[in-house]
């Protein structure tokens, strides 16, 4: 391709001289660029989710194992060897994991046929996607993986210690051996810092969905209805142009109708061509390398009265502005700083790319109006000419509606036109409000995704930090007994019981950050009006899991006291029945 673009440029030195050739992939145009980032995102979102569940169920069956050996010492005392009892809790895992896998392949279909209609519209192919053979295959072999991983700790633990240390084990009531307590408390750890990292990710697209969200967008977006108008393109450009103008003459008459007006395009894509002006009078012509997006855009009516744009400077277009009149343009205040920066535009003029066919014509600017964020809102206002239709030879198809009930127009401006020219088509008739939230919708559905994934994670961490914390309370209520019937205060023994599992999250929480500060870069292209290393957010993480470790330590410590005073009061009665006797 670019050996024919050469090619073509020796041909045609004039016309290609500036010309070349960007080969794009088909799945890239149909996809586009971000949402396969999108998808990488999601799919390491559910990672750490189900990495945080394998966490969980593997401290639970440390747990189960190091609370009940009984049942490994009976195996073992019947012959069964290590690798044996090792293979069995693996077998077991994976079944439960299996299982597990089942019933998520059940809620998959209802999910997906949820997803594919709460998302937008631009992520291209979502309805097609299927639950076939290659989804089952992957879900098999990810349970499979799952049962593996988390059914490794307690099979290394069984195939490690051996008969001596089951029968230590059930003849003690410990929380078990120091490896294990160890391998119990890492599993939280990670359980704290995957969810961290999720959780950092999560806020960093919440604070920019509602950066986006305040965005100003420079026109007024309640109120007013926007819609296509073409007519048949076999009648002569002049009755077309007629048929727009007197289209905007009779909607200008409906009731509720405050103005009218029509634009060529109204919203441009993120790929909008940087352009230089041919000849800007008084100034010396701009070189390629600073040319910006500019776009040359024809109006008709009271467009910007529609929108409520402000006009800073000048006048708007009048019906003296016709097409045997001199040219003029309205440019935005982009434009005007760009060309004419601390000088007033009124008056100057400029030779373009406009579409009248005589580029080579000076063109004076008459009028200075606000920037609107047609580039769409995340981007920064792009430089922008408009021209009015009765001097272009380019058609208005883009109409704009201010009226006072927007919501119930769109029957009106069908009937209006339809009883102008049968052969017209009105389309995508939509409230502006809902036209500009559609340019978010791919970011709010990323953000609602990954919320609900991080919402998943923080319920699981507090899941596994109180299930730690239950069970390990539970093994030592004698112990904390003991040291009550000594003296020690409850301030005490909470103290003591808080520490340690508020220790372990505080580790995984600093780990976490640790871990976020640099995953968070690789999010940068999507982020707005945030940086990725925000301290809001993480600060706003950190409080947030410290204050579910805390939560998920105090419920176990408060109920271990309760049960420790009964235990000591047991003892006690105990203690005086036995000195009676």
């Amino acid at each position: 391709m670019r050996g024919i673009a050469a090619q073509l440029q020796q041909e045609y030195p004039a016309e290609n001289a500036d010309l070349g050739v960007n080969v794009i992939p088909l799945h890239v145009q149909v996809i586009g660029t971000s949402v396969p980032f999108m998808l990488a995102m999601l799919l390491g979102a559910v990672t750490f989710v189900l990495l945080i569940a394998c966490a969980n169920v593997a401290n639970l069956q440390l747990a189960r194992g190091s609370g009940s050996p009984a049942r490994d010492l009976s195996r073992a005392a019947l012959g069964a060897g290590r690798r044996r009892i090792a293979r069995q809790l693996m077998t077991e895992s994976v079944l439960v994991a299996c299982i597990g896998g089942g019933l998520g392949l059940i809620l998959a279909g209802p999910i997906v046929r949820a997803l594919s209609a709460f998302a937008p519209r631009n992520i291209a192919r979502l309805d097609d996607i299927p639950i076939d053979m290659t989804v089952l295959l992957f879900t098999f072999v990810l349970s499979v993986m799952t049962g593996l991983l988390f059914g490794l700790a307690p099979a290394l633990r069984i195939s490690r210690d051996g008969s001596n240390e089951l029968l230590h084990a059930s003849s003690r009531n410990v929380t078990g051996s120091h490896s294990a307590r160890t391998l119990r408390g890492a599993l939280v750890v990670c359980e704290f810092a995957l969810a961290v990292v999720l959780l950092a990710g999560t806020g960093l697209l919440i604070r920019s969905l509602l950066a986006v969200r305040s965005v100003e967008s420079g026109f007024r977006d309640r109120d007013v209805v926007t819609a296509q108008l073409r007519f048949h393109n076999a009648l002569p450009r002049a009755r077309r142009v007629a048929l727009y103008t007197e289209a905007m003459e009779r909607l200008g008459h409906l009731p509720g109708v405050r103005s009218v007006g029509a634009i060529s395009t109204m919203f441009w894509d993120a790929n909008v061509p940087k352009f230089g002006l041919r000849a800007v009078e008084g100034k010396s012509a701009e070189s390629r390398d600073q040319w910006s997006t500019l776009t040359w855009t024809t109006i008709a009516g009271g467009y910007f009265q529609a929108l409520s744009v402000p006009l800073r400077r000048g006048r708007f277009f009048t019906d003296g502005d016709r097409r045997d009149a001199p040219p003029v343009v309205l440019v935005n205040e982009t434009m005007a700083r760009r060309f004419w920066p601390g000088e007033d535009p009124i008056g100057k003029r400029i030779k373009g790319f406009d579409a009248r066919g005589r580029n080579d014509e000076w063109v004076t600017v008459v009028g200075v109006v606000g920037d609107v964020r047609s580039h769409g809102l995340e981007r920064a206002p792009i430089a922008q000419i408009f021209e009015a239709q009765a001097q272009s030879l380019d058609e208005t198809e883009n109409l704009v509606v201010s009226a006072t009930a927007a919501e119930g127009i769109a029957v009106a401006i069908r009937k209006a036109v339809g009883e102008l020219d049968r052969s017209a088509v009105v389309s995508d008739i939509a409230t502006l409000d809902r036209v500009l939230g559609e340019q978010s919708s791919q970011r709010r559905f990323e953000t609602y995704l990954l919320s609900a994934f991080a919402a998943l994670a923080l319920a699981l961490a507090g899941a596994g930090i109180f299930g730690m914390m239950h069970y390990a309370v539970l093994q030592r209520t004698q112990e904390l007994g003991i040291r009550m019937a000594l003296g020690a205060r409850r301030r005490q023994v909470l103290a003591l019981v808080l520490r340690d599992g508020v220790g372990l999250a505080a580790l995984g929480v600093g780990l976490g950050v640790a871990a976020s500060a640099a995953l968070t870069r690789t999010m940068a292209s999507l982020l707005f009006g945030v940086t990725p290393a925000d301290p809001m957010t993480f600060a706003a993480v950190c409080i947030a899991l410290m204050a579910l470790a805390v939560a998920g330590c105090w419920l176990p410590a408060a109920r271990a006291l309760a049960s420790t005073r009964c235990w000591l009061f047991e003892a006690i009665d105990s203690m005086v029945a036995c000195d009676h006797s």
